[in-house]
């Protein structure tokens, strides 16, 4: 008799088991990403007997808003209706929440059975290390590293910029990162993070004043 799919929260105890299932659709996710990202919010795996066979994570953006992703499902056990599965069981545990999700091409036609609507597209790149140009600053305008007084601002900023309470991520993020504030007469404007994920690292996020009209972009 076959043992039937379970499911169950995710724990730190899986991280080793989820990475190792991006690992065979070639996502260059670490432990460590699975950790931060795990811990950053909530998730839940499906098990076959005791095996992890798939895995999604999601989290809240205060009250309103929500995001998921890192949904992955075992190769052996595709077109079973887990990927599903787990989405519904993030999306019940995010509640009433606007819920947002970076989705693949492949992805897209699951996320669209479950109501998601087309809202943008992402474009990704990618490059080897590389020497900037110096730029300019206008006037009474200097780049300096970022300090632990510069939270609640951050917080400010990121909200302003996205519209999502950042407030629960974000100190963990910045920890776990280098991070520039562009500071303008002694008020923090904008900042960028620079951090280790995956094969290598990534830039963002970047919010910064726009040059037109001062709306954070």
């Amino acid at each position: 008799m076959s043992v039937p799919i379970t499911y169950r929260h995710f724990t730190d105890n899986d991280v080793s088991s989820a990475q190792a299932l991006t690992a065979r659709h070639k996502w260059p996710l670490r432990a460590e990403d699975w950790r931060f990202m795990a811990r950053a919010g909530t998730g839940f795996v499906a098990l076959d007997g005791s095996a992890v066979i798939g895995a999604a994570l999601c989290w809240t953006h205060g009250a309103t808003f929500a995001s998921l992703g890192m949904v992955t499902v075992s190769p052996a056990y595709r077109r079973r209706g887990l990927g599903r599965k787990l989405t519904k069981l993030a999306l019940e545990a995010l509640g009433s929440r606007v819920t947002f999700v970076h989705a693949t091409d492949t992805g897209r036609s699951l996320h669209e059975k479950l109501g998601f609507r087309v809202a943008g597209k992402i474009d990704q790149h990618q490059g080897a290390a590389f020497q900037p140009p110096l730029i300019a600053l206008p006037s009474g305008e200097r780049l300096r590293p970022l300090c632990a007084s510069d939270m609640t601002r951050l917080v400010e900023l990121a909200r302003r910029a996205s519209g999502l309470d950042r407030s629960k991520i974000l100190p963990d993020l910045v920890r776990n990162a280098d991070g520039i504030a562009l500071d303008r007469g002694g008020e923090l404007i904008g900042f960028s993070l620079f951090r280790r994920f995956g094969s290598g690292r990534t830039i963002g996020p970047v919010i910064a004043p726009h040059i037109v009209n001062e709306a954070l972009c």
